[in-house]
Formats: structure tokens, C-alpha cells, sequence
């Protein structure tokens, strides 16, 4: 069995403590604003598009930029993880190299952030967003070199491996399944829409944000990973 991660962006949990509503309660702008926020935030994260973000944040391009390399590094441990490469092992090399095809994979995020609408009291945001097929498509090839890896150490007693020799293996089956996956990045297509309708929170002081849970929601759906 594959185990899954999750995708945890710590610097954007910060993004409610610079986001302030600016008055106008009610309004067209307020609208847009809240939508502007969401689509700033995964923009910035996905995509690596900073300077809306900055903006609807009030960040500096360093933070921006921190959220970016964050997402990025994340979703690398996230598909490591996945195909069981054992990322306490690998290389800084090797780690290089996957964080390269996450950031390869990311920019393949397809998603649609719609105007946000009143219900009641409450600002709503609808987000249709389309998962790339990335661990559809590797699946069936990462699956048989797995195999195959598993046949090449039976007979082999690993309690008696010494840790240079468990690192060597590890790095080999690392860079193998990362040369499987890199095939398959320019034949990345979407899975079918899916629908997210998070509600912006408003504290007392005026920040707004939506919850945790919903990030998380928002980044596996993304990447495919839910």
C-alpha cells in the first residue's frame, strides 16, 4: 500500500493576521475582495505568482516567495511518500530533483475561483477545480518497478544490511521511481471538476481568512491527492 501525507502549508495558516477588510461591508468590492483573496493565495502557491498576493496579503515578495518554495517543497515529501520513496534516505541531489518535478507538476494546477456571494451573513467563495491525473497515469509503471525492486532483494537478509548499504538502496529505488514519474509530466490531463465552497471568516477585528481544513481540502483536490 502507498501511504499519503498531507499537504501542510504552514506559512499560509499566517495569511488571516495580514488580512484586513477595508469597510466597505456589504459591497462589490467586498465581493471581489474575498475572491481576490483566495485566487491571490493559490495563485502564489501553485503557480508562484507573487505579486497579487502581496498585495491582498500586505506581504513582503520574501514571504510570498516562502509560501511558494513551502507548497513546492511539501508536495515533493507529499509524492515521495506516495510512491514510498523514503525520503529520510535519499540525497540532497535526489531531493533537488523532486522538488523540481513538483514544482513541474504544480504548474499544471487547473482551477476556476468564482465570485464570492452572500448567504445570510456569511461571504461564500465557490472553487471548481480540476485534479491532474499525475498518480493515474504513473501508476501502473511505478506499481511494476515496485515489483520488480521487491523480487531483486528476496533472499537478501536486510537486517544484516549495514546503513551504507540500506542508504545505497533507498537512493537506487528513489531515482528510479523519480525517472519513471519525470517521464510522465508533459502527459499530465485532468480528472473531472471538483466542487469547493469555503466560507470567509471574519473575526472581531475585521481579518478574514477560511478555515484550516479547508486549505487542506483545497490542496489535495489540486494535486490529487484526497
Amino acid at each position: 500500500m502507498r501511504r499519503k501525507l498531507s499537504l501542510i502549508m504552514t506559512t499560509i495558516l499566517v495569511v488571516l493576521a495580514f488580512t484586513a477588510c477595508d469597510g466597505k461591508s456589504g459591497s462589490k468590492a467586498e465581493a471581489a475582495r474575498y475572491t481576490n483573496y483566495i485566487e491571490a493565495i493559490m495563485d502564489c502557491s501553485y503557480r508562484g505568482e507573487v505579486d497579487r498576493y502581496t498585495e491582498v496579503v500586505d506581504a513582503t515578495t520574501s514571504e510570498a516567495e516562502e509560501v511558494y518554495k513551502s507548497t513546492v517543497e511539501y508536495y515533493a515529501y507529499q509524492l515521495m511518500a506516495y510512491n514510498e520513496v523514503a525520503y529520510d534516505y535519499v540525497s540532497e541531489d535526489l531531493f533537488n530533483q523532486y522538488v523540481d518535478l513538483a514544482e513541474r507538476v504544480m504548474a499544471k494546477a487547473k482551477y476556476n475561483v468564482n465570485e464570492a456571494t452572500k448567504v445570510e451573513d456569511d461571504y461564500q467563495v465557490k472553487i471548481e477545480i480540476y485534479p491532474v491525473d499525475f498518480n493515474d497515469i504513473t501508476t501502473e509503471e511505478v506499481e511494476s518497478y515496485i515489483d520488480e525492486f521487491n523480487k531483486m532483494l528476496e533472499g537478501i537478509d536486510t537486517t544484516q544490511l549495514t546503513e551504507e548499504q540500506i542508504v545505497a538502496y533507498e537512493e537506487q529505488y528513489g531515482q528510479d521511481i523519480y525517472n519513471i514519474l519525470n517521464k510522465y509530466v508533459d502527459q499530465i490531463g485532468y480528472k473531472d471538476v471538483v466542487t469547493k465552497v469555503v466560507i470567509i471568516e471574519v473575526d472581531e477585528d475585521g481579518y478574514y481568512g477560511i478555515p484550516d481544513e479547508d486549505w487542506y481540502d483545497i490542496d489535495d483536490y489540486v494535486v490529487d491527492m484526497k
